[in-house]
């Protein structure tokens, strides 16, 4: 009997100990911002999945290499902007792409169905 009353007495005085709890309200996702693609030698620069730079020449995709002075820069664009890239490059796509799909670290992967 003591045991349960020290129980409901411990209970109780949690509870007046906490009062009311805060009232949760979720926030909503901040918007993404609109991205502005950034250019090497008047050409859209894209990224792979890993932050390597590329543009495309025709239908060629030409990697810029990390020797040139600039691919830093590039890195530090895709690490800045990544997901208001990811969001812009979801509905843009080059008309010279033959692949026209999803980008995986530089590997090009066809969608639509197998042949």
């Amino acid at each position: 009997m003591l045991r349960r009353t020290l129980c409901l007495l411990a209970l109780a005085t949690c509870t007046v100990g906490c009062g009311s709890l805060p009232n949760w309200t979720e926030e909503p996702a901040p918007a993404v911002a609109a991205y502005e693609p950034t250019y090497y030698e008047n050409r859209v620069v894209y990224f792979s999945d890993a932050g390597s730079p590329y543009y495309y020449d025709g239908p060629t995709v030409v990697w810029i290499q990390p020797t040139w002075p600039g691919y830093a820069g590039y890195v530090r664009h895709y690490h800045h902007y990544g997901p208001s890239y990811h969001a812009w490059h979801r509905g843009h796509v080059h008309p010279g792409n033959p692949y026209a799909g999803h980008h995986r670290g530089g590997v090009h992967v066809r969608r639509g169905p197998r042949r």
